[in-house]
């Protein structure tokens, strides 16, 4: 007699449930090398944000302009090109300077439609910094704004441009030496990343680190685990009370800035003074917009979902619907756990654009009554 056996599975790939808060859960300190020992300052070059840091405790937030991403062409002489981004990774201020004197590089005299000076006297342009500067080496600053309006928008040619109070308070709240960490980056990141995503539990937060210095963090409303459908392929990742860590995750969908090619002018005589302001570029939800769900894959089993709970708070709509129907595909090749967290459409647009596309990912468990003042958690 043959017997067949028909399985039938319904309402997609995964079942979510709430996380319950767990009590008397022995943690550990995350060991992410040593941190800072005094402020430091952190770029968020997609959502334009600057904040100064003391570890946990954010001293000042500011809403800062950042590279463009243009490329400039020369398209006569030596056929040279530059591209306008502000550049991530590890930096340090390497002087601090009052009443700053820009030396007008190359570029700008192109850019303009003027011939470039032999007298270098030709070069110094007074009060177009502002009133402080911050160096940061290789002709990059953090520094003032002319056009403050532009603030919120990538408009510069690398340098971090700031509102005239905003500055004045970074320049005495940093001092000379401290590191400046500019993120995230644009392109995956091999042996060596320093990128870390620390995804609590307890606290339903998201951190980002950059080696043992916090970057931002973002607060989720919701987070739910996914165990698969199919009782035999069920994965026990999520189960253990203990935290532990994941391989390397990459972004889906990566995100993409559009770049504009900006060809020499004609040589002119004098140049353009609205020039510097005729294109105005998009805010970042216009440049960047986040899609309606986007997940965190790992490369050992585990994915993390993150939606955003709407408009306005109210989760409805097609982004909402397509954000659902993400969260119910089958899982990729090798995925055996997931979490699925739902934020505003704020934090959920913000932490989008300031993940780097590659980065280590841990889950860690804080118990809320007992925050510790650095992450806990346990590397599995």
């Amino acid at each position: 007699m043959n017997v067949g056996v028909i399985l039938v599975v319904t309402g997609g790939g995964y079942a979510f449930s709430e996380i319950r808060q767990v009590t008397g859960l022995e943690t550990a300190t995350l060991d992410l090398g040593e941190p800072e020992t005094r402020p430091y300052v952190v770029v968020d070059r997609n959502n334009n944000q600057l904040l100064v840091r003391d570890g946990s405790e954010v001293l000042i937030q500011a809403t800062v302009s950042t590279g463009s991403g243009d490329i400039l062409r020369e398209t006569s002489g030596q056929k040279r090109s530059w591209t306008f981004d502000t550049p991530a990774g590890h930096h340090r201020v390497l002087s601090k300077r009052r009443d700053p004197v820009w030396t007008r590089p190359d570029w700008a005299f192109i850019e303009a439609g003027l011939p470039v000076p032999a007298d270098p006297d030709e070069r110094r342009v007074p009060d177009a910094l502002g009133a402080y500067a911050l160096d940061l080496g290789d002709g990059y600053m953090i520094h003032g704004a002319v056009y403050e309006r532009l603030l919120g928008r990538s408009t510069t040619h690398g340098c971090v441009r700031a509102g005239r109070d905003d500055l004045e308070e970074i320049f005495k709240a940093v001092p000379a030496g401290a590191s400046v960490y500019v993120f995230p980056e644009s392109k995956p990141i091999g042996e060596g990343n320093p990128y870390t995503v620390a995804v609590d539990l307890g606290l339903r937060t998201v951190t980002l680190y950059h080696g043992a210095a916090e970057l931002r963090s973002f607060r989720a409303e919701e987070i739910e685990r996914g165990d698969l459908r199919l009782p035999v392929m069920r994965g026990a990742l999520l189960d253990a009370t203990t935290p532990r860590s994941w391989e390397i995750a990459r972004v889906s969908p990566a995100r993409v800035r559009a770049r504009r090619e900006v060809l020499q002018p004609e040589v002119e005589q004098t140049p353009d003074p609205a020039g510097a302001v005729a294109y105005v570029p998009p805010t970042p939800d216009a440049a960047m917009p986040p899609p309606p769900a986007f997940k965190l894959a790992s490369e050992d089993g585990l994915a993390i979902i993150v939606q955003p709970t709407g408009r306005e708070g109210v989760d409805d709509g097609v982004g909402a619907y397509l954000g659902s129907w993400v969260t119910r595909l089958l899982p990729d090749r090798g995925e055996r756990a997931r979490l699925r967290l739902r934020m505003s459409s704020r934090e959920a647009g913000e932490l989008y654009r300031a993940l780097p596309p590659t980065a280590r990912v841990v889950v860690t468990r804080t118990i809320p009554d007992a925050t510790p003042d650095r992450v806990a958690a346990a590397a599995g």
